[in-house]
C-alpha cells in the first residue's frame, strides 16, 4: 500500500477546474445597456410630448378663465356703459397673463340688445385662438 503524503492528499480532494466562468460576459453586458438606451431613449420622447400637452392644457385652461371673466364683466356692467363702447374694437393684451395673448372685444347690435364679442388671440403657435359671444339684454 502506497502511503499518501499531505501533497498526494490535496490532489486527491481537489476539484477540477470549471471551463466555463459564472458571471457576466462584455457582450452580455453591452447588449444590456443597448436595451437600457433603447428604453431611455422612447421614456424620454414620452416625457417630452407629456410636458407638451401639460402646456397647452395649461394654457387653455387660462384662456378659459380669461373668457368667463371677461363675460362676467360684460353682464355686470349697465347695458348703458356697454352701449357707450358699441361699434368699438378693443384689442389689448392683458399684463397678468402668463402667456402672450391679445384680446378682441366687438360690441355691435341695438341700444336695447348688444351682442358681445370676446375673442382671446394667443401670440405663440402652440395655443389655438378661442371665442365668446354674450347677448346683454334690456331688462326694463
Amino acid at each position: 500500500m502506497k502511503l499518501m503524503t499531505s501533497r498526494n492528499r490535496n490532489a486527491v480532494f481537489r476539484r477540477p477546474a470549471l471551463r466555463s466562468r459564472a458571471g457576466f460576459s462584455l457582450i452580455e453586458v453591452m447588449i444590456a445597456v443597448m436595451i437600457l438606451a433603447v428604453a431611455m431613449m422612447s421614456l424620454t420622447g414620452l416625457s417630452i410630448a407629456l410636458a407638451t400637452r401639460s402646456n397647452r392644457n395649461a394654457g387653455r385652461a387660462f384662456e378659459t378663465g380669461l373668457l368667463t371673466q371677461e363675460i362676467d364683466r360684460m353682464v355686470a356692467a349697465p347695458i348703458e356703459s356697454l352701449a357707450v363702447r358699441l361699434g368699438q374694437v378693443q384689442v389689448d393684451t392683458p399684463v397678468t397673463t402668463p402667456w402672450p395673448i391679445a384680446r378682441d372685444i366687438r360690441i355691435s347690435g341695438r341700444a336695447d340688445s348688444l351682442t358681445v364679442r370676446i375673442a382671446i388671440l394667443p401670440l405663440r403657435p402652440v395655443q389655438q385662438a378661442d371665442s365668446a359671444v354674450h347677448v346683454v339684454v334690456r331688462t326694463r
